[in-house]
């Protein structure tokens, strides 16, 4: 039967600004024309089921400096909001960043300002750090919520 076991699911419209979100997980997609890209799905701290949630990364340009350096300057970014290493996970291995905290950006497209784009973001002006709240559950196990801070995570 068409639909069955629907529930219904609010998503919410992020306003832009700079929030302090949780990596929930990672994996590989493809655009509609095939384009391979890392997405690294987030939660927004205080506004479950916010959309934008993901942030998308395509690989780093083969040709073309000034494309290639900010690629560099966005990875890095990404690395240091988040706490990560500056460097790109050996056999794409992205499950250690699972539960990771860290400050992002919603900024509107500027050809289409109905849709929002999530960008890292090392630490807005005037605001300080929060400390990482999450840890990582051991494999198999649950990571605790912090009273609805976060959504639940994201299944993989």
């Amino acid at each position: 039967m068409f639909g069955q076991g629907y529930t219904p699911r609010e998503s919410v419209k992020l306003p832009p600004g700079e929030y302090f979100a949780r990596i929930n997980g990672c994996r590989y997609e493809q655009t509609k024309n095939g384009t391979p890209y890392l997405a690294v799905y987030v939660s927004i701290k205080d506004r479950p089921g916010a959309r934008p949630n993901v942030m998308q990364f395509y690989d780093r340009p083969y040709a073309g400096d000034r494309e290639k350096e900010r690629w560099d300057e966005q990875w890095t970014e990404l690395c240091d909001s988040f706490g990560l290493p500056r460097s790109v996970p050996q056999n794409d291995d992205y499950s250690s960043w699972k539960g990771k905290t860290g400050w992002v950006r919603c900024v509107p497209r500027k050809n289409a300002p109905e849709y929002s784009n999530l960008y890292p973001l090392r630490h807005p002006s005037g605001a300080e750090p929060e400390p990482d709240e999450y840890v990582p559950a051991p494999d198999g196990e649950q990571a605790p919520a912090a009273d609805g801070d976060f959504m639940e995570d994201i299944p993989f």
